[in-house]
């Protein structure tokens, strides 16, 4: 078995922990005074901790379906070498992705919310598709769209007032 699979199994186990935890600790919430939407403040914790949830399932059965994959393959030696090249792709992706999610958090309360949302966006989508340029337009709108529908929903029906930054 290989080091990959290991790894996606002991991450969804982790993560699965992690779900039922995140959603047992929702039961404890306690409501304010004269906030009646209709759903509560555990709907959205409650929200994430089951697609949390989700995710460990669907790593889970990756895993299991690439364990007996690879137990029916002969040439595990090359898969072996190809594979720890793409980990170590996959490190320095990354890394990039952390930085740019530390200059998005500075950035956010200067930019505001939408600018740095959708500049974090299409930074993270140029990141994780190898920088592929030919792509830059759709990345842009896709950034824009949902940095604005992500701000009319917290602003319009969560009643979340986020960062505005030199929009004002």
């Amino acid at each position: 078995m290989s080091s990959q699979t290991n790894r996606d199994f002991v991450t969804s186990g982790f993560m699965f922990v992690v779900g039922i935890i995140a959603f047992v600790l929702t039961f404890s919430f306690k409501s304010f005074e004269g906030t009646n939407f209709g759903v509560g403040v555990e709907f959205m914790p409650r929200v994430i901790a089951v697609l949390i949830l989700l995710t460990s399932v669907i790593i889970f059965v990756n895993a299991l379906k690439s364990r007996s994959k690879k137990t029916n393959d002969t040439n595990l030696e090359a898969e072996e070498i190809v594979e720890q090249e793409t980990e170590s792709k996959n490190y320095k992706k990354l890394v990039i992705s952390i930085i740019a999610m530390l200059i998005y958090i500075l950035l956010t309360p200067i930019l505001g919310f939408l600018i740095a949302t959708a500049l974090f966006l299409i930074a993270q989508m140029l990141i994780i598709s190898n920088f592929a340029k030919e792509k830059i337009i759709l990345f842009l709108v896709i950034s824009i769209l949902m940095a604005v529908i992500v701000n009319y929903v917290f602003r319009n029906v969560f009643y979340v007032m986020l960062p505005q930054g030199i929009l004002g």
